[in-house]
C-alpha cells in the first residue's frame, strides 16, 4: 500500500544522480530563423501532447551553445510560468528535437534502475503532483511561477522499479491508443481540407480560359464575392436559461491541430459564454490561443441540444446543415485565421479578435450544390473524427480514474489491467 512505498524529493533525486532538473533557454530573435531545431514555447505545450505546427526553428550556427538545452526521448516537460503552468507533456520517441524556452523546464531520468520516465510521467499528471504545485507556485508579476528551487522541493512515491513499469505501461497504453486516434484524425481531417482548398479556394480542375481577375485573384468566370457575414452566422443568439446544466468546453479543450474537442464536462450555466448547437464551429478569438490555432466542431450534442464555453469562442454557424463541414474548413483556411490575426486589438497579451472585421473579408460564394457535395464527401471523415475522439474522451477518463489510485497504491496494476484490457 502506500505506506510501503518511499517519499523522496526531487532534491534527493538529483543529488543522487538519478534525475535532472533544469529549464529552458532565452533565445535571441537573431538566432531564430533557420532550419536547426525547434524553439518550444510554453503555448505549443497542449493537454497531454505538443504542437509542433508552425513553431520557429534555431539556426544551425546556434546549436552548440544550446546543447544543454536540447531535448532528449522520454524527457517530461513542464511549463512554469503564467496561467497555465504545471501543465505537463511527455516527449515522446520520434518527435523532433527541440529547445525548451525559458518559461519551461524538463525533467529527465538519468538513472532508470531507480526512475522509469514513464512512471515519472505519469505523477506529473496525477493529483499528488498538482497539489504540491498548487502550494508551491509562487507569483511573478501576479502570474504563477514554478521556479526551478520550487521544483527540487517536490516529492515522489516510488514504487519498486518493476512496479513502476507496470504502472506506467497500463496507463501507456490507453495514452497509446489516444494518440493514435489523434493520428489518425489528423490523417482525415487534412484529407477534408486538401479537398476543400482545391475546390473552393484554389478552383483547381476549373481551365484557366474560364477564370477572371478579381480584388481576390483570378476566380471562375460568372462567381460573385460575398462578405463572411453573407456566408454564415457569426454568434447568433441561443438560448440556454442561466442554471441549467448543459456540456461545457473551456479554451484548453480546444486542439490546436484539429477540429476534435478533448474534454466535454456538465455543469450548470451561472453565467455568460459562447452557446452553440451540433455543426457550429468554435474560433478562439484571444491570443495566444487563436495564432495556435484553436478551433473546433461541434460535433457532440444532439439534435436540439444547446452547450456553452469560454467567452472567449467566436460561434459559426452554417446557415445550412449541408454546409457546417465547409464552415470548418472555411475558418481553418490560411486566409480566414490570418485576416482574424491581423485585426486582432487590445493591450499586448490579451488582444482580441473583433467579430465586425468579418465584414470585410470576402469569399468566392460558393454554389450551393458544391458544398452538397463537399459534405457528401467530407462527412464521413467528420463522423469518424467525432467517433476517435468520443473514444479518446472515454479513455481519458478512465486513465484519469486509475491514475491516482494506482499512484498511490490504492490498486494494484493486475486490477487496472483487467479495466484497461475491457475497453482496449
Amino acid at each position: 500500500m502506500r505506506s510501503e512505498w518511499p517519499v523522496l524529493s526531487f532534491a534527493r533525486l538529483c543529488e543522487e544522480g538519478v534525475l535532472l532538473v533544469n529549464d529552458g533557454y532565452r533565445a535571441k530573435n537573431v538566432e531564430l530563423g533557420g532550419d536547426g531545431p525547434i524553439f518550444l514555447r510554453g503555448g505549443l505545450v497542449q493537454r497531454d501532447r505538443i504542437s509542433f505546427h508552425d513553431a520557429e526553428r534555431f539556426r544551425k550556427n546556434v546549436i552548440p551553445k544550446l546543447q544543454s538545452k536540447l531535448s532528449k526521448p522520454f524527457d517530461v516537460v513542464v511549463t512554469t510560468k503564467g496561467w497555465s503552468t504545471g501543465r505537463t507533456t511527455f516527449m515522446r520517441e520520434g518527435f523532433p528535437e527541440v529547445v525548451y524556452s525559458p518559461h519551461m523546464s524538463f525533467w529527465r531520468c538519468l538513472d532508470r534502475t531507480r526512475l522509469d520516465p514513464g512512471y515519472l510521467r505519469q505523477w506529473s499528471r496525477s493529483p499528488q503532483f498538482a497539489k504540491q504545485l498548487e502550494a508551491l507556485a509562487g507569483t511573478c508579476t501576479l502570474h504563477p511561477y514554478l521556479s526551478l528551487a520550487n521544483q527540487q522541493r517536490l516529492r515522489i512515491e516510488l514504487p519498486p522499479i518493476d512496479e513502476q513499469r507496470r504502472i506506467a505501461g497500463v496507463l501507456g497504453a490507453l495514452d497509446d491508443k489516444i494518440e493514435l486516434n489523434r493520428k489518425m484524425n489528423r490523417t482525415l481531417e487534412e484529407m477534408a481540407q486538401a479537398i476543400f482548398k482545391s475546390w473552393f479556394i484554389d478552383f483547381d480542375g476549373v481551365p484557366q480560359s474560364e477564370m477572371v481577375d478579381s480584388e481576390l485573384g483570378p476566380i471562375p468566370s460568372g462567381g460573385s464575392l460575398a462578405s463572411v457575414p453573407e456566408l454564415l452566422r457569426l454568434n447568433p443568439k441561443t438560448k440556454l436559461a442561466r442554471g441549467a446544466f448543459a456540456k461545457f468546453v473551456d479554451m484548453k479543450a480546444l486542439s490546436t491541430t484539429g477540429c476534435y474537442v478533448d474534454r466535454v464536462v456538465e455543469k450548470e450555466m451561472k453565467s455568460g459564454g459562447a452557446k452553440f448547437v451540433g455543426g457550429d464551429t468554435l474560433l478562439a478569438r484571444i491570443t495566444p490561443c487563436l495564432e495556435n490555432g484553436k478551433t473546433a466542431y461541434v460535433d457532440f450534442l444532439e439534435e436540439g441540444e444547446v452547450g456553452f464555453g469560454s467567452t472567449e469562442f467566436i460561434v459559426l454557424r452554417p446557415v445550412d446543415k449541408s454546409w457546417r463541414e465547409w464552415v470548418y474548413c472555411l475558418a481553418r483556411s490560411d486566409v480566414f485565421r490570418k485576416h482574424a490575426i491581423s485585426n486582432m486589438t487590445g493591450s499586448s497579451g490579451r488582444q482580441r479578435v473583433p467579430v465586425d472585421c468579418f465584414d470585410h473579408l470576402r469569399f468566392v460564394r460558393p454554389e450551393h450544390e458544391a458544398v452538397q457535395e463537399f459534405s457528401r464527401v467530407a462527412a464521413p471523415c467528420f463522423k469518424k473524427i467525432g467517433a476517435n475522439a468520443e473514444q479518446s474522451r472515454t479513455l481519458a477518463g478512465i486513465r484519469d480514474a486509475l491514475l491516482p489510485k494506482l499512484i498511490s497504491g490504492e490498486i494494484r496494476v493486475p486490477e487496472a489491467e483487467k479495466a484497461v484490457e475491457a475497453v482496449l
